[in-house]
């Protein structure tokens, strides 16, 4: 007999709706460009379609690298890098989903010393540095994100132990 799982409920469209624009703030300001604005569903849109359409990628579990039960990715980019990506991914054993931010640069290399090294450091740099601030809003706004989890789950085991 196969296990049940715990239903899964995905993020509202007020959620994901909040998690763009937070992210179009941090990634563009005020000047967003069509590649990125072509992807932003309407408000008010149903969540199961447009993860399901051409806008999102998706990534079943395991393929991602993230250790997850699947995750969908929406390419919005920023100011210096077009490939770096919104992340909703599911966390297996929590029955939550958690935002975060692909940079979507780690398989960018160049030889030490070479005339793209400093270049590609500073864009890598300034990648994280964008995810970092990306994901901190989502906090302050309420959205779960990896590192919001962990904390919470730390949280747990230290009450649990008490």
């Amino acid at each position: 007999m196969a296990e049940d799982k715990p239903a899964t409920l995905l993020p509202t469209s007020e959620e994901i709706s909040e998690a763009i624009e937070v992210y179009m703030r941090q990634a563009y300001g005020e000047n967003r460009p069509a590649s990125a604005l072509n992807r932003i569903p309407d408000k008010g849109f149903d969540v199961a379609s447009y993860l399901a359409g051409d806008s999102v990628e998706r990534s079943p579990c395991g393929d991602d690298g993230c250790n997850c039960g699947g995750s969908y990715l929406i390419r919005l980019g920023n100011a210096m890098y077009p490939h770096m990506k919104l992340k909703l991914a599911y966390v297996p054993g929590q029955v939550a989903w958690v935002f975060s931010v692909d940079s979507h640069d780690a398989m960018l290399q160049a030889p030490e010393g070479s005339p793209d090294a400093s270049g590609l450091q500073e864009l890598k740099d300034f990648n994280a540095q964008l995810a970092e601030k990306i994901e901190a809003q989502w906090e302050q706004a309420g959205l779960m994100t990896l590192k919001g989890l962990l904390r919470r789950r730390i949280q747990q085991q230290k009450q649990e132990n008490t």
